[in-house]
């Protein structure tokens, strides 16, 4: 199994992690992408420019692994899944296995499950980005409010009833 996370600029896919019997099947490969040729029309180029699950139950008879098809043959993988990583309503990349089995990705539930783990990673990923943009914001919100406590102007904020909600130090210099 591998991820795979796509460099927007190039438009290819980057290996970010893998498990389990590689044996130099990412070294001795080439590029892979999302752009429609030879190498983006496999598994998971087409999973992420499509954004749905590609399933290749028979690597050695399916045209879409051409480019890769003998690099995994002498590995004994015989099927493949791919299933997109989303984030923010936005395929960043894809999460990916193999099997020296046929049609290991036959079952509709196998298939389900495999794609509600790629859903949790992907929720993960969002609530980790979540947090780093709460810091930052709580950091802004920090800055402008040094930013306004230190203000030489006067500064009153109001409710929309008028009643006054804050001032700051100048204001009450003033005042």
């Amino acid at each position: 199994s591998w991820i795979g996370i796509l460099d927007e600029d190039n438009k290819t896919i980057k290996i970010a992690a893998f498990a389990g019997f590689e044996e130099g099947y990412f070294t001795n490969n080439k590029e892979i992408t999302t752009i429609e040729t030879s190498r983006g029309k496999g598994p998971t180029g087409t999973a992420m420019r499509e954004g749905r699950t590609i399933v290749c139950n028979d690597i050695i008879n399916d045209p879409i692994m051409k480019p890769w098809e003998n690099n995994a043959i002498e590995r004994g993988y015989n099927s493949s899944i791919s299933i997109p990583i989303i984030v923010r309503n936005k395929i960043i990349g894809s999460f990916n296995l193999y099997s020296g089995e046929k049609n290991t990705f036959s079952s509709s539930e196998e298939i389900e499950l495999l794609e509600k783990i790629t859903q949790n990673l992907s929720f993960t990923l969002e609530s980790i980005l979540f947090e780093e943009d709460r810091k930052v914001t709580e950091e802004k919100i920090q800055q402008l409010s040094q930013a306004v406590e230190q203000s030489p102007v006067t500064i009153l904020i109001t409710n929309t009833n008028g009643d006054i909600e804050y001032t700051n130090p100048k204001f009450t210099e003033v005042t």
